[in-house]
């Protein structure tokens, strides 16, 4: 511990012992460990080492931050801590309290898109928050950027990764070669983590119902859980330890990404995580993922007029599905260089900079 580093306090929800088990406790996982590059954290009161694996406390306590104990609170999605917590103190942008936005000195957006319609919030942005918001409610007085953060691993060269291609190995090979025997010519897309409501897949089912896309084509799930079924089109392959699933991650022709419109704002790791590794990604076009891959990217899919997410057919869809799984290997590997540069906007090392810059100005506008 450096006394001439300021000292913030983290807290998850109700995680009083945060351990690397779902995508939002990896994301703030990833973001301590850009903080802790110019910032003493500590975790629900302990203090974060940057070689721990699990952060907090492990007698599951949760301890509330005392007045001057900390130069900055940070709380994400625990009304009760929040409330009982002093200022200055900052409040994650979703899910929307009336009295957490009004005791908080800051709100933490994600992604620029959102601090950026945040910070001008009016009636009119309602639908485009996706009802996230009241129609009344004033901007908050301050909004902060805390970028998602890439983990390190995911900007290791494959050359760089053999070992974990060998130990991973026998389940890859059961899961592909049960499927090489008849379809050879398929190329893989791949989606990750759970299946919602939000992001259910109608466009990769009804393009899959076309023979003609069906016999180049094969689309995995991986860990898409029990909560929607999904139909014989997809193949659901069961949740695989994680070493895998980056392996599964690199060795896909591209992944798809299918979230509805609060993709505007909303962050995504796997998106990340994807171009870290130069991997094509399918995907609507969305505010959050247009600043992250840039307006030139060639994948965005465009809704037709007057359709939703919900609506099956999409001719963009099909268009761009077909180009993406087309792309010649020169044409591959300049993308995977596009992608991999973009990526290292949301290294640690360049989020770090981002929060130093963040919460710097967040001190002078509370001091002033």
């Amino acid at each position: 511990m450096n006394i001439n580093r300021k000292k913030v306090y983290f807290l998850l929800s109700a995680e009083a012992y945060l351990e690397p088990i779902s995508g939002d406790r990896i994301n703030e996982m990833n973001v301590i460990r850009a903080m802790l590059e110019y910032y003493d954290v500590y975790y629900n009161g302990v203090l974060v080492s940057k070689d721990d694996k699990v952060f907090g406390d492990k007698e599951r306590i949760i301890h509330i931050p005392k007045e001057g104990e900390y130069d900055l609170i940070y709380i994400r999605a625990n009304r009760d801590v929040f409330l009982k917590s002093p200022s200055p103190k900052l409040w994650f942008a979703s899910p929307y309290y009336e009295d957490c936005f009004e005791q908080a000195d800051g709100i933490v957006c994600m992604t620029m898109p959102w601090k950026l319609a945040l910070e001008t919030y009016n009636k009119e942005k309602v639908d485009y928050f996706c009802n996230t918001y009241p129609e009344e409610m004033p901007p908050p007085k301050k909004c902060i950027l805390f970028p998602q953060v890439i983990d390190d691993s995911h900007f290791v060269e494959n050359k760089a990764s053999e070992r974990v291609v060998k130990k991973t190995k026998p389940l890859i090979e059961n899961i592909t070669n049960f499927f090489k025997k008849n379809k050879l010519n398929q190329k893989v897309i791949r989606h990750f983590g759970p299946i919602r409501p939000s992001n259910y897949p109608y466009q990769v089912i009804e393009a899959l119902n076309d023979k003609k896309i069906a016999s180049k084509v094969r689309a995995e799930s991986i860990g898409a859980g029990k909560k929607l079924a999904l139909p014989k089109q997809i193949i659901n392959v069961s949740r695989v330890p994680q070493e895998q699933v980056s392996e599964m991650l690199r060795s896909a022709s591209a992944i798809w990404y299918n979230q509805d419109a609060s993709g505007h704002i909303a962050g995504s790791l796997k998106v990340l995580e994807a171009m870290a590794v130069g991997v094509p990604i399918i995907l609507p076009r969305y505010d959050a993922r247009v600043d992250e891959l840039g307006e030139e990217y060639p994948f965005f899919w465009d809704l037709d007029d007057e359709s939703t997410i919900k609506d099956e057919v999409q001719d963009d869809f099909k268009k761009k599905l077909m180009e993406i799984i087309n792309l010649t290997p020169e044409k591959r590997s300049k993308l995977e260089k596009y992608l991999k540069k973009r990526a290292k906007r949301h290294s640690k090392e360049s989020v770090a900079l981002i929060l130093k810059s963040e919460l710097e100005s967040f001190w002078e506008y509370y001091n002033d």
